[in-house]
Parts: structure tokens; C-alpha cells; sequence
């Protein structure tokens, strides 16, 4: 919105409406710009649910005063927040990402309190129907922030993600094999994936939308910073060209041009996984052997082909059966260090720890 000759952009989710400006004398005057626009649309701000963030570099305080006018017209100071909802993710004023970081915790480890009950641990649901409910109902609460850590927190996010294979599928054994059993990516592809993801939505998008600004912003700064070199870097490591948008594209046309885009990550992450994959074998899992990765993946294809989901899942290979997974990966342990089972999960600080 234009009024007195400044620009007001806003996100706007249903009747929620957010802010974004470059400094603290800039949001107030903006405040009071948007103020004088909903006065003259007949709308009123609620002052008492209004709410302030001030993303700052490390080490730096915050310093600024907001203030709105309520109903009857008296200046009312808006409250400061130590963290902001944007988009669905968890942003800290200081933009460390580790609010998110600890949600992210806290929600997988509440799916899995709620997973359990349904049958979703070792001897529990058959395979087939538990790896799907799996995949349904707790990997979601892993990937939406993914494009937003970086490299120490998602080694700590990996960790969850290797306990909440094992704690569903496998009661001992070591995580990668597991994951090469059932054909589940580990996290540095999950973040490939989800840093490409963001990156055709931002390059495809329309570049005018304030999500792309945010983002704009979010690249500068020291902390999160970086986004458009994790771009390059995944889109390198994937073979893939950037985005070309024609000039005067419709929204049509964005979108499928995203589309495309996302397919064509599909097919370059599954073959990225693969090579990763055939690195694994019994003991070490740096000296591959592809014929016993592609042995123990046509099992896990075959079986996730089965259509009597309804019958105890078995390996169609040899007549494996569940039980005979646990006794392969058994054998392969991670010696006396024992990964959290379904029954450990915790609601402390970190979500998954042994309690």
C-alpha cells in the first residue's frame, strides 16, 4: 500500500498481517503508514496482539521503540518477541535457527509418543504398512526447516533421524544399514532436497512477493546467510542448470517451469543417493560392494510392490521374513552402544534422549 509516499509491503496470512522493514525507525513510520490505510478502509489493528521482532546481527542489542494507537486513539508500546513464525519456521531473533532446531525435536519426539500407540515399533504393524505410516507421520516434522540449519545442526538433527529409523524398524543395528534395507535417504540428502526445493520456489516465484525479500534479507545475514551459495553448491553437485525465467511469464508458466525443476531434483537426488547407497556393506561402510546393495534393494522394491498389505510384509526373496531382517541387522551392531528403542523417547531438552 502507498500512503504519504511510502510503500507498506505486508504478509498477509488470512486476517494476520506482517511487517518486514530495514530499521527500527523504518517499521514505525511504517506502522503509522499502515495505521492511516486501515482508517481509511474502515479497519481497526489490534494493538494488544501486536507484536514486534528484531532480527540483529550477534552481539548487537536490540534498541527500538514501537508504539501504535489503539481504538480510542492513546499510543500503545508493542510488545518485543524473541522469536518470529515465518512460513511455518521458527526464526530467533539473533536468527541462530535453534528455536526451530529444539521444535523440530519436540514435535518428532510427540509423533512418536502418538506413533507407538499405533503400532509403530519393531513387532508392531507388518513392515510394509509401518514403513508408510512412518513416512506419513513423522519424516513431515523433519524436513521443514531443513534449508535453514546449517552444518553442526543438522548433524544433530541426522542423529534424531537415525534413532527414529532404528527406534521404528530395527531395535539394534546400525543406522545407514537400515536405511539401505528400506530404501530411506539419510539427511544429507533429505537437505538437498529441501534446499532445492526453496530455491525453485524463490527463483521460479514471482520476484515482487515479499517472501522473496525476506529472503533476500535472510541471505546477508552472519549467521543463517548463505543460501544462494547452498544453492550453487546443491545444484553443482546435482548437475543441474539454474532457472531461466522468460521475461513476462505467467503464473502458469512459473509454475511449471517449478515443476520441471522439481522432477528433474527427484531423478538427480535418488541417483545421488544410490551411488552413496552402494557404499554400504557389512562392517565398513567406506568400501562398497554394489552387488550386495542391489541384492538387499530389489527385496526391499519387491516387497514394497506386494499389494496384500493386509498379510505380515515378507522379504519375496527367499521367504525373509521380518524377524529375518532383525537377525540380519543384529548382526551387524554398533558393539555396546544401544540406539534409542521405541519406548526412550523423552520430552526433555533435544526430544530423543534415553531417559
Amino acid at each position: 500500500a502507498w500512503a504519504g509516499g511510502l510503500w507498506v509491503g505486508c504478509l498477509q496470512y488470512s486476517d494476520d498481517v506482517a511487517l518486514l522493514a530495514d530499521s527500527p525507525a523504518q517499521l514505525q513510520a511504517m506502522l503509522e503508514v499502515f495505521d492511516e490505510w486501515c482508517k481509511r478502509k474502515i479497519l481497526s489493528i489490534n494493538s494488544s496482539k501486536s507484536e514486534v521482532v528484531e532480527f540483529h546481527a550477534p552481539g548487537a542489542s536490540p534498541g527500538g521503540f514501537y508504539r501504535l494507537r489503539d481504538e480510542s486513539g492513546q499510543w500503545q508500546e508493542l510488545r518485543a518477541m524473541s522469536h518470529f513464525k515465518y512460513l511455518g519456521v521458527m526464526m530467533d531473533a539473533r536468527l541462530t535457527m535453534e528455536e526451530a532446531l529444539s521444535q523440530t525435536w519436540r514435535r518428532v519426539a510427540g509423533a512418536h509418543r502418538l506413533a507407538v500407540k499405533c503400532g509403530l515399533f519393531p513387532g508392531g504393524l507388518p513392515l510394509l504398512p509401518r514403513l508408510r505410516a512412518w513416512t506419513a507421520y513423522i519424516r513431515p516434522h523433519f524436513e521443514g526447516c531443513l534449508p535453514f540449519f546449517v552444518e553442526g545442526q543438522l548433524r544433530r538433527l541426522g542423529k534424531l533421524w537415525d534413532a527414529s529409523v532404528t527406534s521404528t524398524f530395527a531395535r539394534e543395528g546400525r543406522p545407514d544399514m537400515i536405511r539401505a534395507e528400506l530404501g530411506i535417504p539419510s539427511m544429507d540428502v533429505l537437505h538437498a532436497q529441501a534446499v532445492l526445493r526453496l530455491y525453485a520456489q524463490l527463483a521460479a516465484g514471482d520476484p515482487a512477493m515479499l517472501p522473496h525479500q525476506m529472503h533476500r534479507w535472510v541471505e546477508a545475514h552472519p549467521f543463517v546467510g548463505s543460501l544462494e551459495s547452498r544453492f550453487d553448491r546443491m545444484r553443482g553437485l546435482l548437475g543441474l542448470d539454474p532457472i531461466r525465467v522468460p521475461e513476462g511469464a505467467t503464473a502458469q508458466g512459473r509454475l511449471k517451469i517449478r515443476e520441471a525443476f522439481g522432477r528433474s531434483v527427484e531423478r538427480a537426488v535418488w541417483g545421488l543417493w544410490s551411488d552413496a547407497a552402494r557404499l554400504w556393506v557389512r562392517g565398513d561402510p567406506l568400501k562398497g560392494d554394489g552387488g550386495r546393495f542391489a541384492e538387499y534393494r530389489s527385496w526391499a522394491e519387491r516387497d514394497l510392490q506386494r499389494e496384500d498389505v493386509g498379510q505380515p510384509a515378507r522379504w519375496v526373496t527367499g521367504g525373509r521374513s521380518e524377524r529375518g531382517l532383525q537377525h540380519n541387522l543384529a548382526r551387524r551392531t554398533m558393539g555396546d552402544k544401544r540406539i534409542p528403542t521405541h519406548g526412550t523417547w523423552g520430552a526433555g531438552e533435544g526430544g530423543g534422549e534415553e531417559r
